[in-house]
């Protein structure tokens, strides 16, 4: 029994006429590869959440042209887009009491932790586009002092806790469309976090 041809229309290899269509679909297949693998990592360092990594990868399948690669990666190159794997300090209150002034650094992702202690963290100079706090406590508080105009998402997981966020400061700041964004992300056992507008 004779085996079936495959369909003419099909991209084959050993074409001639075929082998430049496939030299550039591979290439951009393995860009897009290279996006998703730089996705993954930044992931992996808790500096995407979930959701905007699962976006950014459909996104990213989707792509047929270099056009469209070209954006991509031009989007994934902004330092405010998506925070890299940088990651900075941690500063911890164990039964006691601790204040700090942070200017963020875009992209650095700063920790801090209260156990049966108290946080106060002074913003300043928060930079334009994604900031990312991480805040965990136990039986703790912490407070967090803005001094700007500025836009807070709060991913904190509160136990028995309260987390308190003036209603202008989650619906945009100002309104303005460079008004930084500060991604609270943690969280809080027995514990008050409180943002303060100064």
């Amino acid at each position: 029994m004779p085996c079936a041809s495959p369909p003419t229309d099909a991209l084959r290899i050993d074409n001639p006429a075929h082998r430049g269509m496939i030299g550039f679909m591979l290439p951009l297949e393995k860009e897009k590869d290279a996006l998703i693998k730089q996705l993954s990592d930044r992931y992996a360092q808790n500096g995407i959440g979930i959701d905007e990594y699962e976006r950014l990868v459909e996104y990213i399948n989707k792509i047929e042209t270099t056009n469209e690669l070209t954006r991509a990666e031009k989007l994934l190159q902004e330092p405010h887009a998506i925070p890299s794997k940088a990651q900075g300090n941690t500063h911890a209150a164990v039964f006691s009491w601790s204040s700090s002034h942070l200017n963020p650094v875009r992209g650095r992702q700063e920790k801090y932790l209260s156990i049966f202690g108290a946080n106060r963290i002074m913003l300043d100079q928060i930079p334009p586009g994604k900031t990312v706090l991480q805040v965990s406590a136990l039986c703790g508080l912490t407070e967090i002092i803005v001094s700007q105009p500025i836009k807070i998402i709060n991913h904190i997981v509160p136990v028995c806790s309260g987390v308190f966020i003036p209603p202008n400061l989650t619906q945009g700041g100002d309104g303005s469309d460079d008004t930084p964004e500060l991604y609270i992300q943690g969280k809080a056992v027995f514990s008050c976090i409180t943002i303060i507008s100064s």
